[in-house]
């Protein structure tokens, strides 16, 4: 797929801008048009259609701001993709979600100055693109290998409500001889993303992701304290990890944190949803040698680039960037002026080495 950029940075950041600042308009004129014109549409919210069409629309038209601003096609498209991945679990027809699109690109067209539209097509194009065809294949658990079949069990342990034994199936791998990195690894952190698939695709509750996400938590914290930390070496970092301002998931940067102790580091864990002011403070505070920060999702990015500009400003030797917003595109990561990219908590370790 190619990169969505042969306008300037100038143009995309323009209408960028201007996609957040009509948002709600444009969800509006688009899941109007939509309703109206493909009334099928319509029972996937039921009584509430157009309440729920302009909540969709609204989202994508934030996704398609970040992706414009950034210049990449791939992060739409990925979040299109993922997205009828959850319709289809539903038995919604993929048409709906490319129906949805063009009503989006027909509200663009109209609402917004030319010079806008042309930076937004190509993006816009991408994400009606990736409807075409079979939904995306998502990256399941399943059994046949000792950590996939340990998650497993960790998964209905505490999905069934039992915690403390969903606990001391970990404790009992590590008592066993299992490293510490490949249970955060191989075992709570795929967990953690079998959770949110199960609950992207409505095989789950919210409470029963709650609950569950917690026990990881749980185990986590356990495990951390259990493990102990290795000796201090020369090279050793003090790190500031967190998630960036309106990104609450915080299990991936509580699995860096603990990792870079365990590994002899320190560091400083600010967890999710830091406010850039917060994050400076922090850096001036704690004077870190280097600043991990986190993206879940596409909509974060642009709060992520305001923070990298601010850990600049404070004169933060390196910033190390992670988290799913990346996997479409990991060449984002020298976009938003990034020094590292960790595809995995524990590449933060070998990072910093």
């Amino acid at each position: 797929m190619q990169d969505a950029a042969p306008q300037s940075s100038d143009a995309r950041s323009f209408a960028a801008t201007m996609l957040r600042s009509g948002a709600r308009a444009i969800a509006s004129h688009a899941a109007e048009s939509l309703l109206e014109s493909y009334p099928e549409a319509g029972q996937l919210f039921g009584p509430k259609a157009y309440r729920g069409w302009h909540d969709n629309l609204s989202q994508r038209v934030d996704e398609l701001a970040a992706s414009v601003e950034l210049g990449s096609a791939e992060l739409f498209a990925s979040d299109v993709a993922w997205s009828v991945a959850a319709f289809a679990a539903r038995e919604v027809p993929t048409e709906t979600v490319g129906r949805s699109l063009e009503a989006l690109r027909a509200a663009i067209t109209s609402d917004l100055p030319p010079m806008c539209v042309k930076a937004v097509d190509p993006v816009l194009e991408a994400g009606i693109r990736a409807t075409a065809g079979e939904p995306m294949s998502l990256d399941r658990l399943v059994p046949g290998s000792p950590r996939a079949d340990l998650t497993l069990r960790f998964l209905e342990t505490t999905l069934d409500g039992n915690r403390r034994d969903a606990i001391r199936l970990v404790l009992d791998a590590y008592a066993e001889g299992a490293p510490v990195g490949d249970l955060y690894e191989q075992v709570l952190l795929p967990a953690e993303r079998e959770l949110g698939t199960m609950w992207h695709l409505g095989e789950i509750s919210v409470p029963e992701e709650h609950a569950a996400t917690e026990a990881i938590r749980g185990a986590m914290a356990v495990l951390s304290h259990t493990a102990g930390r290795e000796s201090a070496s020369q090279n050793a970092s003090k790190v500031l990890v967190g998630a960036i301002e309106g990104d609450r998931h915080d299990i991936g940067v509580r699995a860096v944190a603990d990792l870079v102790e365990i590994a002899g580091h320190t560091s400083v864990y600010l967890g999710a949803d830091v406010p850039v002011r917060d994050l400076v403070r922090a850096c001036e505070c704690y004077t870190p040698s280097a600043v991990v920060l986190s993206a879940m999702m596409t909509v974060h990015l642009p709060a992520l680039t305001q923070a990298i500009r601010a850990v600049r400003e404070a004169d933060v030797p390196r910033v190390i960037v992670g988290g799913g917003a990346f996997k479409a595109d990991p060449a984002l990561a020298q976009r938003v002026d990034a020094d590292g990219y960790a595809h995995a908590a524990a590449d933060v370790v070998r990072l910093l080495a």
